[in-house]
């Protein structure tokens, strides 16, 4: 075990301390769905050391980007900017779609063993869903016991929602938000407050309901001072779904650990022999 550990080390060293490093801004470039449009985006490539790198782009993911060049050289420290190319195709699913940009170092001839880093600069596309479709994020803000619920709504569809609002059920008691009106592509906060009656853990049931519609999760939050929790609900997300992904979550690690106890009982078995 001793002989193949050491080597291994020994290369990953090697492959750390050669490894050039880059950076890329933006990280991320988000614009709106349009069947057919041909939109060119700008990003700026750095070259972070004192030594030169030769770089290789590349597109990678859902959406197609085409960069004008797939290479190029940075003196140390210099920087450069690039331009791609989108278009948007005719026919896309509903939901966020992402294309990227790849841009690796080079490894450098005659080196041998040598990591080279990537960086990505990426483009979301939210494609809108027909009819009723939102996303949310869900926070909450804990002062003196009290809980500050803040649920941020994103409309994904191609419809007005004239009758959005959550409903909130926590330790026995129920708390509304107020009803407002949504338009397709913008976002809008339901706020309510509820006090604990001592500090600690809640579990709460989040209702969202639009136009007849519900998304429902069970989300634990913590009446301390000063402390926040956020977490999402995304598209096409409902309480029939919940169960399913935890059991998925849970044979993954089940699977996870039969494998992690196999491989070492193999190196067990190795070092004996």
């Amino acid at each position: 075990m001793k002989k193949t550990i050491i080597p291994m080390l020994a290369i990953m060293i090697v492959m750390a301390m050669q490894a050039t490093a880059i950076g890329v801004t933006p990280a991320i470039i988000k614009t709106d769905y349009t069947p057919g449009i041909e939109q060119i985006f700008q990003a700026t490539i750095v070259n972070t050391e004192d030594r030169t790198a030769n770089i290789v782009i590349f597109p990678e993911g859902e959406l197609t980007l085409i960069p004008t060049e797939d290479s190029l050289t940075l003196k140390p420290y210099e920087s450069k900017t690039i331009t791609s190319t989108y278009l948007a195709p005719q026919n896309l699913e509903s939901g966020t779609k992402e294309g990227k940009l790849v841009i690796q170092a080079a490894p450098e001839p005659g080196k041998g063993i040598i990591a080279t880093t990537a960086v990505v600069t990426a483009l979301q596309v939210d494609v809108p869903y027909e009819g009723k479709e939102i996303k949310a994020d869900i926070g909450t803000r804990s002062v003196d016991n009290k809980l500050e619920f803040v649920i941020a709504v994103t409309n994904l569809g191609t419809e007005e929602i004239s009758d959005l609002r959550a409903d909130i059920s926590v330790w026995g008691d129920s708390i509304h938000t107020e009803s407002v009106t949504l338009e397709p592509g913008k976002r809008k906060e339901l706020k309510s407050e509820w006090t604990a009656p001592t500090a600690g853990k809640y579990e709460a049931q989040i209702t969202i309901n639009y136009d007849g519609k519900t998304k429902q999760v069970t989300k634990e939050f913590s009446a301390e001072n000063n402390e926040v929790t956020y977490y999402k609900v995304n598209p096409e997300q409902d309480s029939s779904r919940l169960p399913r992904n935890l059991l998925i979550a849970g044979l993954a690690i089940l699977i996870l650990m039969n494998a992690y106890i196999y491989v070492r009982r193999q190196h067990k078995s190795d070092s004996i022999n």
